[in-house]
């Protein structure tokens, strides 16, 4: 369709005349999107999108909001657009939630003119648990003070609350501090070839992390291909939507594709060093204090062609940032100088300029994508809150790519977990530090058996899964997983919930390695194989031994001494035989006692 703006009087009357019909009439049809709940593949949701009559001019939906905004109709066509939705929605007896999308202006409307959204449901018999509203980008508004007042009435009544493409538009970080909201989408653009762009992955991770802490669940929409699903769910998003799991219907997907049921090995992208990465991109340059002349910072950025930007201080606090070129416009300007050069700098200084606190490197990942001002490719880097330098944008983003790739030497080909050199790397660093935590060896019993009876191929989808139960079931930014090789694994603890991690992964474990056995097999609760001697031999249904040990800091001198006592724990852990948790009380090489723990 020709763009609305573009077209004749007599043109625009038609157009504004033809959705006027539509509206009145009711005449659109809603299709269905499925959102796929990786934690029950099987348990969907649904998102309504709304089509127009293949005889309308309005060839996409972008075209109908659009239209719907020219000619001031936007409330009533989402009116008709969420009743349409929900009596299909019932009418094809969806099990799931109906995400709904509505802009913040029908939401406030709607409010004050007795909860017209409400009314709807009741009409079709729907309940309002049942319906999450999808705060559309269509219609920015940016009176959050208002959009939070909607938000706290609807959910108050029982409807969840989604924000709409985090990293585009007004949906940044600000949203989502403000609202609370119960789902939050990450925009497609940073699902698209996440398996090529450790940057993507980062800002997913964080932003996984993020929803954690403010029990929200993350959507990933525009999955497209099986790589980027993979990343998708070991990272760990709760949920998925796009053409892969599903593609928008008039005949809603009531089945989730295999592909959603199918195990991802963890690929666990190596945690970076936030001290390392902002450490290399620290430029120390002094600031101007608040109350400074604008003149003065005039003065610096003409003596220095280089400089870009001046930071601005209060008491070493930093409150913004001054822009070369929008400081020297100034000052080229007839009368510039006369009229510029003694106001205070700070009623000249970008407010919004990008601050970095030195130890929060994955936060400052979240501001770079998510700031749409792009005036200056400087930011600010803190110290306790205390002004310590600049950084370079672009300069940060190559060093990031730089420790992605150079952890990414060093990861196990089958699981993409830390190999053997991080693993050491972390040892040595918590040693060094004098730190408290705990050392897992995971390690299974009878795998070789198994291997040789159901062959590598098996067996590797077996360790794939082994690693992403580890991970999933020791989720924490302090907890470290690695891969040593094989059908061992190490974790690293620093978190006090150590022991009940391990004892819920050999619960998990136990219920679940059935999968991996024909039927005979655990019938018979063992499998016939060669032993070592080359004689047959019949041998248990495997089970995973953990030895755990507290290396102490004063005693154990590197990785080495850690390696020999965790060893020896797993050894034991072994001995015990089945699903059994070892936990070692011995703390460094040269002094042993124990305690043991059976699953």
């Amino acid at each position: 369709m020709e763009s609305l703006h573009l077209l004749n009087t007599v043109s625009q009357k038609r157009a504004a005349q033809q959705l006027s019909e539509l509206i009145q009439n009711k005449r659109f049809t809603a299709w269905f999107q499925p959102i796929i709940d990786f934690s029950a593949p099987d348990r969907i949701h649904y998102e309504a999108l709304i089509r127009a009559p293949k005889d309308s001019i309005f060839s996409s939906p972008s075209d109908l909001f659009k239209a719907a905004s020219l000619f001031d109709c936007v409330e009533q066509l989402e009116r008709v657009c969420l009743e349409i939705s929900c009596r299909s929605f019932i009418e094809h007896k969806l099990a799931g939630k109906l995400f709904v999308n509505i802009s913040p202006l029908t939401l406030i409307n709607s409010n004050s003119e007795q909860a017209t959204v409400q009314v709807i449901l009741d009409q079709f018999a729907l309940r309002s648990d049942r319906v999450v509203i999808e705060l559309s980008e269509k219609y920015p508004l940016e009176d959050y003070a208002i959009v939070h007042a909607a938000m706290k009435y609807y959910r108050d009544s029982g409807f969840k609350i989604a924000i709409d493409d985090l990293g585009s538009g007004y949906s940044g970080l600000r949203v989502w501090s403000e609202l609370k909201p119960d789902y939050v989408k990450i925009d497609q653009y940073f699902t698209r070839d996440i398996h090529q762009d450790p940057v993507k992955r980062e800002f997913v991770r964080s932003i996984n992390e993020i929803s954690r802490s403010l029990d929200c669940h993350v959507i990933a929409e525009g999955i497209e291909t099986k790589e980027e699903l993979s990343v998708i769910k070991t990272i760990g998003i709760s949920h998925g939507q796009g053409f892969l799991l599903g593609k928008p219907s008039i005949l809603p997907l009531r089945q989730a594709p295999a592909i959603a049921h199918a195990n991802r090995h963890k690929i666990e992208a190596p945690r970076l060093d936030p001290d390392e990465l902002l450490a290399s991109v620290l430029i120390r340059r002094p600031a101007l204090p608040h109350d400074a002349r604008l003149g003065e910072a005039a003065d610096l950025f003409f003596q220095d062609k280089q400089l870009r930007a001046i930071p601005v201080v209060r008491q070493q606090v930093p409150v913004g940032m001054l822009i070369r070129n929008q400081v020297l416009e100034l000052f080229l300007e007839q009368y510039g100088r006369c009229f510029d050069a003694n106001d205070s700098v700070s009623l000249h200084m970008d407010q919004a300029a990008v601050i970095v606190e030195k130890a929060s490197m994955q936060i400052a990942i979240n501001k770079f994508l998510v700031s749409a001002d792009d005036a200056c490719d400087e930011f600010i880097i803190t110290e306790q809150g205390q002004y310590i330098g600049i950084g370079q944008t672009k300069k940060f983003f190559d060093q990031l790519n730089e420790q992605q790739m150079q952890a990414a030497r060093y990861s196990n080909p089958l699981t993409m977990l830390p190999g053997n050199v991080p693993i050491y790397e972390w040892i040595n660093e918590l040693l060094l530090a004098k730190v408290n935590f705990h050392v897992a060896y995971f390690d299974l019993n009878y795998f070789k058996p198994y291997n040789d009876k159901y062959g590598y191929s098996r067996g590797d989808q077996l360790i794939a899964w082994l690693g992403q139960l580890i991970t999933t079931h020791t989720g924490n930014s302090n907890d470290r997983v690695g891969h040593i090789g094989g059908d061992d694994f190490v974790v690293i603890f620093q978190t006090d919930d150590w022991q009940i991690k391990c004892e819920l992964i050999l619960k998990v474990f136990e219920e679940q390695i059935h999968a991996y056995f024909d039927q005979e097999d655990i019938d018979a609760q063992g499998i016939y194989s060669l032993d070592r001697s080359l004689n047959k031999q019949f041998f248990p249904l495997l089970s995973l031994a953990i030895g755990v040990v507290n290396p102490d800091p004063y005693r154990c001198d590197s990785h080495h001494d850690v390696s020999q006592i965790a060893s020896d724990a797993k050894h034991e852990a072994k001995q015990i035989g089945g699903n059994a948790l070892y936990v070692s009380r011995r703390r460094s090489p040269d002094k042993a006692s124990y305690s043991r723990i059976n699953s």
